[in-house]
């Protein structure tokens, strides 16, 4: 059975913090030069692709003790294509994803936290997935994702009371994920 989050709680302040539905809505387009991540808020009500007939489990904020990265493995694709391949291609209820981090830094939100988005075999219940765009075994992230990358494990880390570890997709999985290029940079924001 899948597990609520009381309505009281509100523990994040970078976010609007509001239960819509069940569904955590975080800040559009907050000033980076405040250091706040800039979300793209053409998705603020998660209009990304969905399923009509299906829907992903819902967790504890407790629950999550890792954020898994990845790399989207193609170039010159958003997370609208991400989302319209998970859900019309690989049949599943939304984008795989609970943030997407597009080449000029904005980040999308692809589901709430609460969500568990099947994004890592045997880790998603505990993570929270994000993925960059780009495919970094061939090219390099931008400047603005590495710093939006930061800006959103830092937030994260801020405001849940648990310890949360980054990991690569590949430390879970026979992948090159999150690719040659962007594997390595993880080290940066290790516990």
């Amino acid at each position: 059975m899948a597990k609520k989050r009381k309505k009281d709680q509100n523990i994040f302040p970078w976010a609007a913090g509001i239960f819509v539905a069940g569904m955590l809505l975080f800040s559009p387009k907050r000033s980076q030069a405040r250091g706040s991540v800039v979300y793209d808020d053409r998705y603020s009500d998660f209009s990304l692709a969905r399923s009509t007939t299906a829907s992903y489990a819902t967790r504890l904020l407790s629950d999550i003790d890792k954020i898994i990265v990845h790399h989207a493995g193609v170039e010159g694709q958003t997370a609208e294509d991400y989302a319209r391949y998970h859900v019309n291609t690989k049949g599943r209820p939304g984008i795989s994803y609970h943030l997407v981090i597009e080449k000029d830094g904005l980040a999308v939100i692809g589901n709430p936290l609460e969500n568990v988005p099947w994004h890592t075999s045997g880790e998603n219940e505990r993570s929270i997935g994000i993925v960059l765009s780009g495919n970094f075994d061939e090219t390099q992230p931008t400047p603005a994702q590495l710093r939006t990358l930061e800006l959103v494990i830092r937030d994260i880390r801020n405001q849940l009371p648990q310890p949360i570890e980054v990991y690569g997709h590949q430390d879970f999985a026979a992948t090159s994920c999150p690719g040659d290029n962007l594997y390595p940079l993880l080290n940066q924001f290790k516990l």
